[in-house]
């Protein structure tokens, strides 16, 4: 990359560089980053494999077209590029992030990479209204996470993996499709607040209403037939401060 763009004169003010076509295997940051002008970076049809986090830190690029690499995941920094207006991601076997979040185009991708760096950072993952139908396997692997909000989705499944991320305090899955709640999620010992009101619950397991921890459990809007009324109202309590 660097013999190429070496051949034209002033490049550091390049505003559109366009290197398709050129079996390149990887970007250089560092170049690309001197270009404080660039607006439009264009790769479609090489052979890059991966991209590099650092390219996350330019202030002005616009748009940036990555058709048909082999780049199977967009890095969550890339949800920090706030001038970042179009994402050409044709014929990328992408797996992250999901299908769900793709089909919805450049705003939603940024803004769900953005919520998964917050939960690197902060310990906070609010997922809420992305339209999400499964939560994807990355979020799974967020296990210093205290608050997973997953309201608003069409969710029909809360996977029973969410019972590893044993430092949950908050746990919503508000107004989506699910009709029962994991029994292994008994084991989130330190859960303070769960919410699944909007729902389709019929059940709900004992082991979860025994919760030591739990201070608050919202399920208005489920068909709940066990327990019965009289226990589950055992259950609903004062809801804490959201930093409980």
């Amino acid at each position: 990359m660097e013999r190429v763009v070496s051949e034209v004169t002033n490049w550091q003010l390049l505003v559109s560089v366009h290197l398709e076509d050129n079996e390149l295997t990887e970007i250089s940051v560092p170049l690309l980053l001197a270009m404080f002008n660039l607006e439009t970076l264009e790769i479609a049809r090489n052979r890059i494999t991966e991209l590099p986090e650092g390219l996350s830190a330019h202030s002005t690029l616009r748009e940036l077209g990555l058709a048909q690499n082999r780049i199977r995941t967009l890095p969550i920094a890339y949800g920090s590029m706030r001038s970042m207006e179009r994402l050409d991601l044709a014929g990328l076997a992408l797996t992250f992030p999901p299908q769900d979040i793709l089909a919805y185009g450049t705003e939603n991708i940024l803004c769900y990479l953005a919520a998964i760096q917050q939960a690197h950072s902060d310990r906070i993952c609010v997922l809420s209204l992305f339209d999400l139908g499964t939560v994807a396997p990355e979020v799974l692997l967020l296990d210093s996470i205290t608050t997973l909000e997953l309201d608003g989705n069409r969710l029909r499944v809360v996977p029973e993996e969410l019972s590893a991320l044993t430092n949950l305090t908050r746990l919503t899955f508000n107004d989506n499709k699910v009709a029962e709640v994991p029994i292994v999620y008994a084991r989130l010992t330190a859960l303070c607040v769960l919410e699944l009101e909007g729902n389709v619950v019929e059940v709900l397991e004992p082991e979860l209403c025994a919760l030591t921890s739990l201070a608050w459990l919202a399920v208005k809007g489920n068909p709940i037939w066990t327990p019965p009324a009289a226990v589950l109202k055992t259950c609903l309590r004062k809801e804490p401060s959201r930093a409980a």
